[in-house]
């Protein structure tokens, strides 16, 4: 999860992290949010094949190796009662993604078989023998586009189109209106928001990493807290993930943008931020709860800018909400959801800045 605006709002206040070449790591201890590479390389078992995720973790360690860094990946556990709201809108994303790629699907198919469909960058398509040219004017052009070539026997009659386009409530004149590269573009998006690792992946995943003698834990909880609590102690000097939460929980360096294509990772301190902001450490938490994470409900209307205001004149969220019912005028834009209460705010800070067990 992430804590919304909250590295946009950094820069805006100077602090866009610093670029770091992973040299800088040489002879440290770096730990892994295995779920961000988890996702991506699953992702691309679904478009490249079955294996992919292996070939993406290996290459993934072999890159932190390359650099004498000791990775230790944390894998996530059964995710906290207070992330069930954003766990079922998350399953109900992933239900619709789910429809809206098998919608997609049927489109393109149905732009790959029709019998008009042309690509709008050539005039003609003519087979010449087995080879695809396509003529632009007089002057035969060979066609290195992506382009499904139908046979003969395979394209729709336009009463086929038809009778297609009713089963799937789509007009005619929408149908011809739509880009075979905007649909591509869409599978691909619908894709990546359909895919969910399993056990199974995970378990080849944990596999390969004990062939190759890297550490790995597996949290009972999230992997967020077993992260940040390795840097506590001492044992990690950063974090490696695209989740800006982990700051709140109380990891030291939050380290952003490692591929295994790059040497390169952009590092956010925990303690330039609280230095630039002002913010105790309990204050940040209060603004980053404001600014809207996954645990409860959060106020509307009240962004990073908005939060960081008033934490800096009130202090705490309690303050904010005692202000908010002392003086209501002030507050005509802000909304506080029923499920934003005080105790879901205690909980959430308890969520935070909890010192948690590190499983061996």
């Amino acid at each position: 999860m992430t804590i919304k605006g909250l590295k946009q709002f950094l820069k805006k206040k100077g602090i866009p992290g610093v670029l770091r070449d992973l040299s800088h790591f040489s002879g440290k201890c770096l730990v892994i949010d295995s779920s961000i590479p988890l996702y991506k390389y699953v992702y691309m078992s679904h478009q490249w094949g079955t294996d992919s995720h292996l070939q993406g973790f290996m290459k993934h360690i072999e890159m932190l190796k390359k650099y004498d860094i000791t990775p230790i990946y944390v894998f996530d556990g059964r995710a906290p009662e207070s992330k069930q709201r954003i766990i079922n809108e998350r399953k109900e994303q992933q239900r619709k993604s789910s429809e809206k790629l098998q919608h997609l699907q049927k489109l393109m198919q149905l732009k790959e078989s029709y019998k008009t469909e042309v690509s709008s960058n050539f005039q003609e398509l003519v087979l010449q023998g087995n080879e695809p040219i396509m003529r632009m004017g007089d002057a035969p052009v060979r066609k290195y586009t992506t382009m499904v070539h139908a046979s003969e026997d395979s394209l729709l009659s336009d009463e086929e189109l038809q009778l297609k386009l009713k089963e799937m409530s789509i007009s005619e004149s929408t149908f011809h209106e739509l880009d075979i590269r905007h649909l591509q573009q869409d599978l691909i998006k619908a894709k990546r928001l359909s895919v969910k690792p399993t056990r199974l992946h995970v378990a080849e995943i944990q596999s390969l990493m004990e062939s190759m003698n890297v550490r790995y834990i597996q949290a009972n909880g999230e992997a967020d807290p077993i992260c940040a609590q390795l840097c506590k102690n001492g044992i990690a000097q950063g974090c490696l993930t695209e989740d800006m939460d982990i700051l709140t929980y109380g990891c030291s360096n939050l380290l952003t943008g490692f591929t295994h294509g790059k040497s390169t990772v952009t590092e956010f301190s925990l303690q330039t931020i609280l230095s630039v902001l002002n913010f105790s450490m309990s204050q940040f938490v209060d603004f980053c709860i404001l600014c809207g994470c996954d645990h409860y409900g959060k106020i509307k209307n009240i962004g990073p800018v908005n939060a960081f205001k008033l934490i800096g004149k009130h202090h705490s969220i309690n303050n904010i909400l005692d202000d908010i019912i002392s003086n209501p005028k002030d507050y005509k834009t802000v909304s506080v959801p029923e499920d934003f209460t005080r105790n879901g705010v205690e909980l959430s800070r308890q969520e935070f800045m909890q010192d948690v067990q590190v499983p061996e």
